[in-house]
């Protein structure tokens, strides 16, 4: 589990997401983004979880419910390959469970709850997992992936929306006086979610800003 994917484990989409995670033990990494990700959230309330910092971008409350959908997403295709499913897993179109998902009516705080069950569930379900499971294949979007790859690529798609919460979210309300300033870390790279509009990818299947079409992580 804590040995980084190969390139021949995931689809060059996803390389960005795998490049975030840091060397060393994955849960580890998976436990302290949550701890972040509490911290930096936790103490805003619904007005600035409404937040969008431009016009078309989903609001704060959006990113972190397409943060729980991935997650479940990841963790269900983990599953399925550890379990040696030989079904194909289609496309995930983040637009659509994002517009359908109606973030915005909920509470802030009921949404960094579900994330943080969530979370909580993926690790006993990767803690469940013996050594001989990480290295089984599976399809997702007609592509092949490993056990071991969907847990990393789990870990930094969420990692990566967490940067993004910080740095545009957090940083530019921080300038109107509500919560922190920016990292200043990745400031070439755009959210690569969060616009309308439509795009193909193995993953998510309509992100126009995806990893594969510009420099980042997506």
């Amino acid at each position: 589990m804590n040995t980084r994917p190969r390139d021949d484990e995931f689809a060059p989409f996803y390389r960005p997401y795998v490049e975030r995670v840091p060397d060393g033990d994955l849960l580890e990494t998976l436990e302290s983004e949550l701890h972040r990700t509490i911290e930096l959230l936790d103490p805003l309330d619904d007005e600035a979880g409404a937040h969008r910092y431009a016009e078309g971008k989903w609001s704060l409350k959006e990113v972190l419910g397409h943060v729980v959908d991935g997650e479940r997403a990841f963790a269900l295709r983990a599953l399925a390959f550890a379990r040696s499913d030989p079904e194909p897993f289609p496309s995930f179109d983040e637009q659509l469970y994002v517009r359908t998902g109606r973030f915005d009516a909920r509470d802030l705080d009921s949404l960094l709850e579900e994330f943080r069950l969530v979370r909580l569930s993926t690790l006993a379900l990767l803690r469940s997992f013996p050594p001989d499971v990480w290295d089984r294949r599976g399809t997702a979007s007609g592509c092949e992936f490993t056990t071991r790859a969907q847990a990393w690529i789990l870990a930094g798609h969420q990692a990566h929306h967490a940067d993004v919460m910080e740095e545009r979210y957090l940083g530019k309300q921080g300038e109107q006086g509500r919560a922190g300033e920016s990292r200043g870390e990745h400031a070439d790279a755009e959210d690569r979610h969060g616009r309308q509009g439509s795009a193909s990818a193995p993953f998510h299947g309509s992100s126009p800003d995806s990893p594969s079409s510009t420099p980042g992580i997506g």
